[in-house]
């Protein structure tokens, strides 16, 4: 295995609540066990990383640009012009490469994820797969945010913990919360109906519900209550 790169930013409340260790075949499940990166895997730093970006936008390079994420992240922040596989978990990602999207495997890749550290596991499955020239940005969008000050990155950048997202300045974001109902990002405000609490929950849920709801909690009420007028009546 590679050496581990420690990253750092800021945060002014406790980002997990729990500590867990746990034993895995995969550190993140793609389905290929087999696969095992060595850390050696060739990487573009964040200005090379840059500089490619500029390129692409001026014309005078041409690549897929694929954001290895899932589609709760790319929603919060993606760079310009990237590649949604729009997958829900990681093991789904070898069904986007294998899409006939990619009708040019010459033609070379480059990718990025939050940390760098799906982008391992992606690179060697791409390589599996017949593409000639993969790269992955170094240290991933959190590296480029410390290096470049997001440049070309559109949004912010979803992180797993209670922050939900940071800022190109690697601060905690002011426009996300968590969802209290699904944990997937959320920015629509409501006025909960039990208990008339202010709260931010995620647009899917906010579709869902037939009313604003501040937590399961709540809910439970609500569907306790409509139960109990259901056996009065």
């Amino acid at each position: 295995l590679g050496e581990i790169t420690y990253k750092e930013s800021q945060s002014t409340i406790r980002p997990f609540k729990r500590f867990k260790i746990k034993v895995r075949d995969e550190i993140v499940t793609l389905g290929e066990p087999s696969l095992v990166p060595t850390g050696s895997e060739p990487k573009l730093c964040p200005k090379e990383w840059l500089n490619a970006l500029e390129n692409k936008e001026k014309g005078k390079e041409d690549f897929y640009l694929i954001d290895v994420r899932n589609w709760y992240e790319t929603e919060v922040g993606k760079f310009k012009g990237a590649i949604d596989p729009l997958t829900r978990t990681f093991s789904q990602f070898k069904d986007f490469v294998n899409s006939s999207i990619f009708k040019d495997k010459t033609k070379p890749v480059l990718m990025y994820c939050t940390g760098g550290i799906r982008c391992e596991k992606a690179y060697l499955y791409l390589k599996k797969q017949g593409f000639k020239e993969v790269w992955q940005l170094e240290g991933g969008i959190l590296n480029y945010f410390k290096e470049c000050n997001g440049k070309y990155f559109q949004g912010e950048c979803f992180v797993f913990d209670h922050r939900v997202a940071l800022n190109p300045s690697l601060n905690p974001s002011s426009v996300f919360k968590l969802c209290p109902h699904c944990g997937d990002p959320a920015q629509t405000a409501i006025v909960c109906k039990v208990c008339s609490k202010t709260a931010v929950i995620c647009e899917s849920c906010y579709l869902k519900l037939k009313h604003p709801l501040c937590s399961k909690n709540c809910a439970n009420k609500l569907n306790h209550n409509f139960a109990n007028l259901k056996k009065a009546s």
